[in-house]
Order: C-alpha cells, then sequence, then structure tokens
C-alpha cells in the first residue's frame, strides 16, 4: 500500500481502488491469522478469548501514515474528491490509518523513536507531530462546532493520538512547545502560546457539556482534561493564568451537574492536584467531605442533613464511590506530605541536638533564627493536620456501604493516626533533649483530636461490623452461593482487618501522650477518653432483657428453692452448706445437686499444725 500511494505522483481513482484492494487482502490476512492463533491457544489449553480487534504492528512509515491523513482530511482540491471518496467509502480503511498513525505516536511516547527509516530523526519526527495533531485538532474542532453525527470511534482514536503527540513533544522535546501549539492555533503577539491553547481546550469542553447529547461525549473530556493536565506543567504555579485555569476548573465543578463517574474523577483530580500546588486545598476537601455526609446521610439515624452540596458534581450517582475514594487518596497524599514534614523536623532536631554546643556558642543570630523557623513549621503543621481532622470528622459520621470504600477509609485514619503519633514523639524527644516545648496549637491539635474524632471513629467502627454483620448473614441466607457472594464476604474478611491496626493507631496516640503529659506537666489527656474498644462489645438491650427474663424465672421458683434448701440443709455438712449458688442465679436448683466442694490442702495443713500444738 505504502509503495503505491508514495511512488504515484498525482492520486487517481485507479490508485485508490488498488490501494483499498490491497487493504481488503491485508485486512484478510490478519483475520485468519488471529483465528489461528485463538484456536492453537485453545489446543493448548488455554482460555479461548474473543478474536481481537486490535491493529498489529504495521509496517507502514510514519511519513506515508501523514500523507494519507492529509489526503483523507485536508485536502480540498476537486481533481481529488472522487478517489478521496473511494477510501471514505470502504469501511475500516480510515480508521486503519489513524490506527496506524496512533501507533507511532505511542512508540515515541514509549521510546523515544518509532518504526522507520526516518523513526530516529528527532526533526523528521517533530515535524510528523505537528501535522498529526493539526489534523486531528482542526478535524475534531469543525465537527464539534457544526454539530454533525460523527464516528465516535474515529474521535476518541484522534484524542487519544492528540494526547500522545502532546505528551511526546512535552517530554521528549519540551523547548519546542511553542512552535508546536503555534502550529495549531492562531497566537496574537504578547499572548502566551501555552495559555492560548488551554483556553481553546476549555471552549471545547464547554461546547461538549453545553451540547445536547453531551452525554454520548463525555468521554471526549476525559482526554480533553489530560491534555490539559499536560500544558498547565509548561506554566508558573504563581502566574495569572494559572489561578485563571484553577478558577475555571471550580466554576466548572460547582455548576455543572455531570453524573459520568470518569468525568467528574478527572475533573476533581485536576483541580485537586492544581490547588495543593498554589493554595490550601485541604479547604476544598472539607467542603467535598461535607457533600459526601450530607448526600450519603449520617450513621445516627435519627439525625436528618439538608441535601446542600457546595459543588455540583457531587450527586448521588458520583458520591459514592467516585468522589469519595478521590477525597481518600488526595488525604493520603497530603498525610504523605506531613510525615516528610515531620522527618525533615526530627532530623533537624538530631542535628540540633549533635551539635549543641556549637548552637550554644556565640553565634546568638543563628541561635534565634533557628527555633524560630522551627516553630512556624511546626505551627504551620498543627494547622495542616487540624484541618485533616476536620475532613475526617465528616466522612466518619458518613453511611458508607461495605467494600472498598469502608476499608480504603479505615486505612486513611490509620494513617493519620499514625502521623499524629509520630508528632508526639517529635515533641517527645524534645523535651528529653531540653529544645523546646510544643506551641499552644498543638494542644488544640489534640483537643481537636479528642473532641471531635475519636470517639466517632469508634461509632463508626460499630457502624461498620454492624454493616458487615448484615452482610455476612444476607450472604449465608442465599442458598446459592454465587461468585459476587463469595467475593463480598471475602471482602468483609479483609475490612476486618484494618479495625486491629486502626485501635492499635490510636492506643499508641494516646500512649504518646500519656508520656507527654508527664514530661510537659500540661495535662494533654484532659479531653480524651481513653480507648476501650476491643474485641467484645456489651449489647445493653440484649442485656436487660435477659435480666429481666432472669428475674421473672426467679420470682416462679421461690417456693421450690426454699424447700431445696431445707433439704440441702439436712443432708449437707456446714462446711459445704457455705459454697451453695450465690445469689441471682438462673436456677438454683442446679446448685443443691452440686456435691460439696472438697477442702484445699491449706486447710488441712492448718487442722495438722493445731494437732500438734
Amino acid at each position: 500500500m505504502e509503495h503505491s500511494f508514495i511512488m504515484t505522483n498525482s492520486i487517481s481513482v485507479s490508485v485508490s481502488e488498488d490501494i483499498t484492494k490491497l487493504f481488503e487482502n491485508y485486512h484478510k490476512l490478519c483475520d485468519t491469522l488471529r483465528e489461528k492463533s485463538a484456536a492453537n491457544g485453545a489446543k493448548k489449553g488455554g482460555k479461548t478469548s474473543s478474536v481481537s480487534s486490535k491493529t498489529p504492528r504495521s509496517l507502514m512509515s510514519q511519513k506515508c501514515a501523514v500523507k494519507f491523513l492529509q489526503l483523507l482530511f485536508k485536502d480540498e482540491n476537486p481533481q481529488h474528491q472522487d478517489s478521496i471518496a473511494v477510501f471514505h467509502d470502504r469501511p475500516g480503511f480510515v480508521e486503519y490509518i489513524i490506527n496506524v498513525s496512533n501507533q507511532k505516536l505511542q512508540q515515541l511516547v514509549d521510546r523515544g523513536r518509532c518504526d522507520g527509516a526516518e523513526g530516529q530523526n528527532k526533526e523528521k519526527v517533530y515535524q510528523y507531530c505537528c501535522l498529526i495533531a493539526g489534523i486531528y485538532m482542526s478535524h475534531y474542532s469543525q465537527k464539534l462546532q457544526s454539530g454533525e453525527t460523527v464516528d465516535k470511534l474515529l474521535t476518541n482514536a484522534m484524542l487519544d493520538g492528540l494526547h500522545n503527540a502532546f505528551k511526546y513533544i512535552s517530554i521528549q522535546q519540551s523547548e519546542k512547545i511553542d512552535t508546536f501549539l503555534e502550529s495549531m492555533v492562531t497566537i496574537k503577539e504578547n499572548e502566551n502560546t501555552v495559555y492560548n491553547m488551554i483556553k481553546k481546550i476549555q471552549q471545547l469542553i464547554i461546547n461538549i457539556l453545553s451540547s445536547d447529547d453531551h452525554h454520548g461525549r463525555l468521554k471526549d473530556v476525559v482526554s480533553l482534561l489530560n491534555i490539559v493536565n499536560l500544558l498547565v506543567h509548561q506554566l508558573p504555579v504563581s502566574s495569572e493564568n494559572y489561578t485563571k485555569i484553577t478558577e475555571w476548573l471550580k466554576k466548572i465543578s460547582t455548576n455543572q451537574s455531570i453524573e459520568d463517574g470518569p468525568v467528574v474523577k478527572r475533573l476533581l483530580q485536576q483541580y485537586f492536584t492544581m490547588l495543593s500546588k498554589s493554595s490550601n486545598v485541604l479547604v476544598v476537601l472539607r467542603d467535598v467531605a461535607q457533600d459526601v455526609h450530607s448526600l450519603c446521610g449520617d450513621i445516627d439515624q435519627e439525625i436528618e442533613l439538608e441535601e446542600r452540596t457546595h459543588y455540583s458534581v457531587v450527586n448521588q450517582k458520583t458520591a459514592v464511590p467516585t468522589v469519595i475514594l478521590l477525597v481518600l487518596s488526595q488525604l493520603d497524599k497530603e498525610l504523605d506530605y506531613s510525615d516528610w514534614v515531620l522527618n525533615s523536623l526530627k532530623s533537624s532536631l538530631t542535628l540540633m541536638t549533635t551539635t549543641k554546643n556549637a548552637v550554644l556558642g556565640d553565634n546568638s543570630q543563628d541561635e534565634e533564627t533557628g527555633p524560630t523557623q522551627r516553630e512556624t513549621q511546626e505551627r504551620s503543621l498543627c494547622g495542616r493536620l487540624g484541618t485533616l481532622t476536620t475532613v475526617f470528622h465528616e466522612l466518619c459520621q458518613s453511611t458508607l456501604p461495605t467494600g472498598l470504600t469502608i476499608e480504603t477509609l479505615l486505612k486513611t485514619i490509620t494513617h493519620l493516626y499514625n502521623t499524629l503519633g509520630l508528632m508526639a514523639k517529635y515533641y517527645l524527644m524534645m523535651y528529653t533533649q531540653k529544645l523546646g516545648h510544643f506551641s499552644v496549637r498543638f494542644e488544640k491539635l489534640v483537643k481537636l483530636t479528642g473532641t471531635h474524632l475519636t470517639q466517632l471513629i469508634y461509632a463508626f467502627i460499630t457502624y461498620a461490623q454492624l454493616s458487615q454483620s448484615e452482610q455476612i448473614q444476607a450472604d449465608g441466607k442465599d442458598k446459592k452461593k454465587s461468585a459476587a457472594g463469595t467475593s463480598g464476604s471475602a471482602k468483609i474478611i479483609k475490612e476486618r482487618k484494618y479495625i486491629p491496626n486502626l485501635i492499635f493507631s490510636i492506643e499508641q496516640y494516646e500512649k504518646f501522650l500519656i508520656q507527654l503529659t508527664k514530661k510537659s506537666k500540661v495535662d494533654l489527656m484532659e479531653h480524651i477518653k481513653l480507648s476501650t474498644s476491643r474485641d467484645f462489645r456489651i449489647n445493653t438491650a440484649a442485656l436487660n432483657e435477659a435480666l429481666e427474663e432472669q428475674s421473672s424465672s426467679s420470682d416462679d421458683t421461690d417456693g421450690d428453692s426454699d424447700g431445696s434448701e431445707k433439704e440441702n440443709d439436712s443432708t449437707q455438712n456446714a462446711p459445704a452448706a457455705k459454697t451453695a449458688a450465690p445469689r441471682g442465679t438462673a436456677n438454683t436448683s442446679t446448685a443443691v445437686k452440686e456435691p460439696p466442694k472438697k477442702k484445699s490442702k491449706l486447710q488441712i495443713k492448718g487442722k495438722s499444725k493445731v494437732k500438734k500444738t
């Protein structure tokens, strides 16, 4: 096909027909090879799989693929339209050319080069990437603005190829990113090239979300956001353009009610990532956690919550598990950062201990600036952990389904208490070495965890265990154990492993606080109730019911009990009478039938000593 196409000076209908015939033969050969491969796998005992429609590794060069794309989508010569129509009328041909082009782009992303004679020539590869990306962008934009019905497979393939082209240029040839973007967008003077490209993509996303049939194109939003993510890395975090993009993401999340899980996940993920670099993302995470709590309901059924949310993308279809798992993932990253800061502070404290004499020497300026910088970091870290505590305060009160959601929440809360324990241990080391004291913010943080989190966690553990028991009972009633039921039980068993780890982390944190209280002479345990959660729990309702039944049965057997006691007094000696059943037993007649207790060796030795005297 490449030889027939490249060697012709001008395209004609006959040449197009020859190329399409070659494509038909190539297609038949590929199908035959796939079928034989599947049959051989079945004979060897392997699992029979459906025939894959993925384009095999092509020998067509990137140069030929680009020329085909230019002919199919850019050529407006009237004399070529009949020849082009032959290619478009052949089913699968246009899709094949796009797949080959994307295959070359994927090779560039993975290896930095692609198959073909010019695959290692960076300048040629860059030119081809510019041509492919320009064709994809212009074709997709025209179809979207015109509102024409398009082949979703082709548009999705084009967006995937466009993303790979951006990825290769931004990683392998980032110094040419501006000229690469100028080949696709008209740039005005004194304007940022990257930001102009992002604005064009923003307009495409808005057109998709505002269109009537946007549900069929929501997958395109994910691909476009992936391209935005690549371009954002080219902007300074402190720039005005970076802030504008963040505000745009907030506006979309607040105003657009999107119910597609992957789109919401990618949108919020991009928003959280950008916020974590420029401002305080924890405040936004707290608002999202409040939205999840409001939509899921409270674990206390007597509490009614208003279904009022800060972000429209957080709704009944996306709150669980999409949004909450994304929030927990971001919280885990924030806790990792807090651990890194704590370890850094601990290292500096160790360094101060080893060089204590030098620090206390003549350089008084270093003595003042060092602790001040450290205390500033400590106060900032206490504020960060305090906001994290308020986020978990909302999530621990939410009614969540049994499975991955509860499991991830328990793991992340365990991480939080490990971090809190690490901080308490850091201050304990500080008091031991007599290098300083904790700040008022740390006292407030300890109070906040004791009053707003720890007790709620034990209530949430109770809720999780009850949900697990109900799930196990529901699976047990089903006589036909399906594969789904078995996997559900396995998830429940896995959840149970995280509860002891969480309780242990809480107790370790409280242990360090008790030690720190003794060192600092400040009562840090004032607002903390020591943990009492163990492997068993007293059910007060069942206990009261059992006591009522016991008291009623004891009243009915009072007469029989008196008669049996008299008979027992006449038949047993005095020491045996002292071994009667204690007060409050359910059935006193059983105590009468018991044989008298044997005397202990101590009593026998005592009597023998008396006889000797």
